[in-house]
């Protein structure tokens, strides 16, 4: 399927091949991403509208004949994600969940990746990075990851002003930029490589630390591990084989200045008054 020719639309031979679940498989898997995973792997700026277009699809208000490739590899990628923290059976689970992460790896099989990027691509992308790091694959993640990457820099999203290619609004492109750093770094870790996505990495999408500007807020978790990522970006190596740390007490400095502003749920469990919050303080 080939979807180049018109900015992202598969042709309809190619569509009629797709395969959505079933109507209660989707609203169930979506409700496990929505309620399991969104918390916790921030990709999706805009996941009402998500929604809204999944709801759209059920009551037949639209085909999935009329979406475009880029947004129905997203929806497959979230349904596999989803599938991966639900109740179902072991066997059911993986069997939902690799059924859809094929679907939506079908949408990326043409050069429609490389010659039309465009934000929910970049969604897409992100979300099936985690799904593979979840299915115990972490290279093909990490591969992934370094498409995502390019794909991003290659549509101007690493410039702090709006000069991006996708026409995106500054609060858009800065959602996509933290979720891009995020993932290449804990990747990055994982495999002890420099990270890829450097020039992503704006501390002007972060928000100020109360060491540094009193009149700020605690940060909360998405923050919190927007920091973490930040601040392993500025003081692991760009290059292998050099020294992991040059500057220790820089290094000390920092991190002491990052927990002093962490919400109080964060620092101590004690101080959890929610359900949500517990989750975050363990994870």
């Amino acid at each position: 399927m080939d979807g180049a020719s018109d900015g992202g639309r598969g042709t309809p031979a190619g569509r009629s091949e797709t395969t959505l679940t079933v109507d209660q498989d989707m609203i169930s898997l979506f409700g496990f991403y929505r309620d399991r995973v969104h918390s916790f792997q921030f990709v999706l700026d805009d996941l009402s509208e998500i929604e809204k277009l999944i709801c759209s699809l059920l009551n037949h208000e639209v085909q999935a004949q009329q979406i475009d490739n880029h947004s129905l590899c997203l929806l497959h990628a979230i349904m596999a994600a989803g599938a991966q923290f639900s109740d179902l059976p072991t066997a059911m689970r993986l069997s939902k969940s690799s059924q859809n992460l094929h679907s939506a790896l079908k949408y990326l099989g043409s050069f429609d990746l490389l010659w039309n990027p465009s934000k929910r691509l970049i969604q897409a992308l992100l979300i099936l990075g985690h799904v593979l790091q979840n299915n115990m694959n972490p290279r093909a993640a990490w591969i992934l990851g370094g498409t995502t990457v390019r794909v991003a820099l290659s549509v101007g999203l690493q410039q702090p002003t709006n000069y991006c290619a996708l026409r995106l609004s500054p609060t858009e492109a800065q959602q996509l930029r933290l979720a891009i750093v995020w993932q290449d770094a804990l990747l990055s870790l994982a495999f002890d490589r420099p990270p890829a996505s450097h020039e992503m990495d704006l501390e002007s999408d972060l928000p100020a630390l109360i060491s540094l500007d009193p009149s700020s807020q605690p940060i909360d978790y998405r923050q919190a591990m927007n920091w973490l990522c930040h601040l392993s970006f500025r003081h692991l190596p760009r290059l292998p084989q050099t020294e992991p740390v040059r500057n220790y007490s820089r290094l000390f400095h920092d991190f002491d200045c990052y927990e002093s502003s962490l919400a109080p749920h964060l620092q101590a469990l004690q101080r959890s008054t929610s359900i949500q919050e517990l989750h975050e303080h363990y994870s």
